[in-house]
């Protein structure tokens, strides 16, 4: 049970993280584009 709580837990972190990452990059891009 424990395992799949973490497990579950896992994936919505790394789904977090992919937006939190591509956001970033958009706002690099972005910053790059102006300068």
């Amino acid at each position: 049970m424990q395992i799949d709580y973490t497990y579950r837990k896992a994936i919505e972190i790394s789904r977090d993280n992919k937006v939190v990452f591509s956001w970033i990059g958009c706002w690099i891009g972005c910053w790059l584009g102006k300068k």
